[in-house]
């Protein structure tokens, strides 16, 4: 009986010792997994979006992101890619030591392809080694503004306007100014024919603080409207902050005692060495001018220009292509100024263009 009861007792004492040892692993092997969880790279990003606020259009801005590794094992960055062409990544900590602070440098160079003023937001796309954020996202927002804009820029079309009533218009001057940016400007003309002036008429807040948008009216008008047929003249906005002035080119035709079929002599696309066709345009002259006699004042270099008298008040401009001039390719534009020649000094503007091409049919 002692001895069965010695063997049960052995028995329940193996079979405690191996329950034991069990948990024992157990508890060990979930340690261990807790342990191994525990010493994973973390990244920590207190500020994914930053505003910058305004940027000049031209303007290079440099934007930094800090982050930081709160895991126990090293971080491991790379860039992925970016939302734009006009961005450029300057500087990546690629390897962060934990408990350390790396940095992200973001370069935008803005194209000059912008219209006015608007938004833009560029992002930096990075891949980590953190499990729970596998692909990161940095972005800032900016604001790109022209320190100088007209509306309408480049060139402003007036159309056909009655001879004798005054030539004259407004188009919009746009002018950017902050605390650093206050850029005096001036305005001239490309004929003292031509006169023009700017008016300030309100501004727009671009964002809290000095930063504004200033809108000028800037009133032209031609003084001596003596060159018939054809008006084109040009408005200068000339500033230190520019590296060239901002033209605005004025366009008008003149109905009245003179008008040109066609306006503009024009060959379309010729090719070098060959032979083109006698280009003609019939010039009519009416009122005042009627029995004003015409004569050619100066033509292009590469026009061999002649006047026929055809009727009372009617002339025939004839022009030919110099064939000696137009061995290259290229573009060619000029003007044949007519002129009266009874003592009134009137000038009527011809244009004249060809495009020159190398290769002939085939």
């Amino acid at each position: 009986m002692q001895k069965r009861d010695r063997n049960i007792g052995n028995a329940m004492y193996k079979r405690c010792t191996a329950f034991t040892f069990m948990c024992i692993s157990l508890i060990y092997g979930i340690c261990g997994i807790m342990s191994g969880c525990g010493r994973e790279a973390r990244i920590d990003v207190q500020e994914r979006n930053k505003d910058i606020g305004v940027v000049l259009e031209g303007q290079t801005t440099r934007v930094e992101f800090e982050f930081e590794n709160v895991g126990l094992a090293p971080l491991e960055v790379a860039v992925a890619g970016l939302s734009c062409s006009c961005g450029e990544i300057i500087h990546l900590d690629s390897t962060v030591r934990p408990g350390a602070k790396g940095t992200l440098t973001l370069e935008y160079v803005d194209s000059k392809r912008g219209h006015g003023l608007y938004r833009k937001k560029l992002k930096a796309f990075l891949r980590t080694n953190d499990p729970s954020v596998s692909t990161l996202e940095l972005s800032f927002d900016a604001v790109i503004v022209k320190e100088f804009e007209t509306e309408p820029s480049g060139r402003l079309s007036v159309g056909e306007v009655p001879f004798d009533v005054p030539i004259k218009g407004v188009f919009e001057l746009k002018r950017y100014v902050d605390s650093t940016h206050d850029s005096p400007f001036g305005i001239r003309t490309s004929t003292p024919d031509l006169e023009a002036h700017a008016k300030l008429i309100g501004e727009k807040e671009v964002q809290r603080g000095a930063a504004r948008i200033q809108f000028y009216s800037v009133e032209w008008a031609f003084r001596d409207a003596s060159r018939l047929n054809v008006l084109s003249e040009r408005v200068f906005i000339e500033s230190p902050a520019l590296d060239a002035p901002l033209v605005v080119t004025i366009d008008a035709f003149l109905a009245g005692p003179v008008t040109v079929t066609p306006k503009t002599l024009h060959w379309g696309v010729v090719y070098a060495g060959t032979m083109q066709q006698t280009t003609n345009a019939e010039v009519r002259l009416s009122g005042h001018l009627l029995e004003s006699p015409l004569m050619i004042a100066s033509a292009p270099p590469f026009l061999e220009a002649s006047l026929c008298h055809v009727d009372k008040g009617t002339w025939k401009v004839s022009a030919d292509l110099k064939q000696a001039l137009i061995k290259e390719a290229g573009s060619l534009c000029g003007t044949i100024i007519l002129r009266t020649a009874d003592g009134t000094g009137i000038d009527i503007l011809l244009p004249a263009k060809a495009c020159v091409v190398e290769d002939g049919p085939s």
